[in-house]
């Protein structure tokens, strides 16, 4: 399993940061997730973004919601990308699950 890691990039060969829009109107929150990823992607151009998607759990406590997967061979570099983010954005560094 160790190589598969390796060779699609999931720890402990990168880093992670799990981000989660939350908007009450489900067109808001894919485009408040858009609008982070094209942020994230002109702003920090040595990370791997992916998404924006669906969450999971799509729907809770009536808000929808979209996520953001990053990776990083630098942790320090994620650390920046959280003092970047808008305070409506939650994130999760080192995630222990990506659902």
């Amino acid at each position: 399993q160790i190589e598969e890691r390796k060779q699609f990039g999931f720890p402990p060969f990168v880093y992670l940061l799990k981000l989660r829009v939350s908007r009450a109107k489900l067109t808001s929150a894919e485009s408040a997730a858009s609008q982070v990823v094209t942020d994230l992607r002109m702003k920090f151009p040595g990370v791997q973004v992916i998404g924006p998607s669906p969450a999971f759990h799509e729907k809770s406590q009536g808000k929808y919601n979209w996520q953001i997967i990053v990776k990083s061979k630098s942790r320090s570099l994620l650390l920046d990308i959280i003092k970047y983010l808008p305070k409506t954005v939650q994130y999760d560094i080192d995630p222990l699950s990506l659902i």
